[in-house]
């Protein structure tokens, strides 16, 4: 089956300086597929949580994320060989948004206010 696969970072969106100022979660990429149809097959998402001083990477999978985790195997391949190699190695949301990217991801992050006028 063919599917579209987007993400969408939670800082290069138009409403991140609105939205969450006291928020446990310092950053995010969601990450949606979509079938042939343009159907949501599902969703997951990638979160940097405040621990102290620290941030640190967190997978949370939905309910429906299972499905669209199984058409993201190579970005999670990725992401354990990466850390495997370097155990110290700090994601950072804008690399794993290049890698996404790299991988073909579409990123349809809204970066505009679709309430406002151009």
């Amino acid at each position: 089956m063919k599917v579209k696969r987007e993400y969408v970072h939670f800082q290069e969106s138009w409403y991140a300086q609105h939205i969450r100022p006291n928020s446990d979660v310092a950053d995010d990429i969601a990450i949606e597929v979509y079938d042939e149809d343009e159907l949501l097959i599902g969703e997951f998402r990638i979160a940097w949580v405040k621990l102290g001083n620290d941030t640190a990477m967190q997978l949370q999978v939905f309910d429906d994320g299972f499905n669209a985790f199984s058409h993201c195997l190579d970005l999670m391949d990725l992401l354990h060989l990466m850390k495997t190699t370097d155990k110290r190695f700090e994601f950072t949301p804008e690399y794993v948004c290049g890698i996404l990217d790299d991988l073909d991801f579409e990123n349809s992050s809204p970066k505009t206010n679709p309430q406002e006028r151009s």
